[in-house]
């Protein structure tokens, strides 16, 4: 176990299931809608709770690894692992393809056991054999059960390639739903783009849109806000803020976000959304951030 910052001790967790909800710590019964999820071999911090909801599964309280975002997931869709120092560099691969197939056997016309998100973990400890000697097809082992499962080699990348431009990323999941909480290629919300799209420039973001507006890059100095217009002088990559949402801008026009209007990832005139959002919400925007280039 490990000591957090709160005195509480934690095991360290990892999911093993395709993805999972988080709820709020306070929800017992997971009934409320879910906050965030956890996607496939990605990791959690946590404590058992006794506590029967009826699905068989007790819980695990605490907070994802890579954003340190709290809540409570459910016992059956994490494996306890043991803490080493290699558990905290676990990862091998990463997973590069959307709806990526895992296969029950190392041949393409085997029967598809489970589908991984963009974005999913394969840790070190679930490989079959070291990765450079495993060729067409990754062969890894399950925790829970023993199982072993096959990823093709073509849709992992043990270094991806770092992208520079935060628009481009997060406009490759233009047409992927939106859903509350979400943060799979299956469906996200708004903050989730955001944090996927500075995953991919090798840099980590908060969760939620309030806490992305307070601590990434900086205000813009020469918009005031709130605003009820378009900026002058907005740059591809700004952040733009609303109460409760945020996109990112693609030019000086346009933003592309995770939104319940088209209930997608769209790119719409920046005009467009201030007004829709004005019209539903009664709401400005109340930043404009950006990062630096230094």
């Amino acid at each position: 176990m490990a000591k957090m910052g709160d005195d509480a001790e934690f095991d360290y967790y990892l999911c093993v299931v395709p993805q999972t909800h988080i709820f709020a710590v306070d929800d017992h019964a997971g009934t409320s809608p879910k906050v965030s999820e956890l996607l496939f071999g990605e990791g959690f911090w946590g404590r058992e709770e006794l506590f029967d909801d009826g699905t068989g599964s007790g819980w695990i309280i605490g907070f994802s690894a890579h954003d340190r975002y709290r809540g409570r997931i459910h016992q059956s869709a994490v494996h306890k692992q043991a803490l080493t120092t290699s558990n905290r560099q676990h990862v091998s691969a990463v997973v590069t393809t959307k709806h990526t197939p895992l296969f029950t056997a190392p041949d393409l016309k085997s029967h598809v056991a489970k589908q991984l998100s963009l974005g999913s973990l394969i840790p070190t400890s679930w490989l079959a054999g070291p990765l450079h000697q495993q060729d067409k097809f990754l062969e890894i082992v399950l925790p829970q059960d023993a199982r072993s499962l096959w990823l093709h080699r073509r849709h992992i990348e043990q270094s991806p390639i770092v992208e520079t431009d935060i628009a481009a990323s997060a406009m490759t999941l233009c047409g992927v739903p939106y859903i509350w909480g979400g943060r799979s290629d299956l469906g996200l919300d708004c903050s989730a783009l955001v944090q996927f799209a500075f995953a991919k420039s090798g840099r980590m973001t908060p969760r939620d849109s309030d806490q992305q507006a307070e601590t990434v890059g900086e205000q813009v100095a020469n918009i005031t806000v709130p605003i009820d217009t378009v900026p002058d002088g907005l740059h591809c990559g700004d952040l733009v803020f609303f109460p409760g949402h945020v996109g990112i801008m693609v030019d000086d026009v346009n933003l592309v976000h995770a939104n319940a209007t088209h209930m997608a990832v769209t790119v719409n005139p920046l005009r467009e959304v201030i007004k829709t959002i004005d019209a539903e919400h009664g709401a400005r925007i109340t930043s404009v951030r950006r990062l630096s280039t230094a």
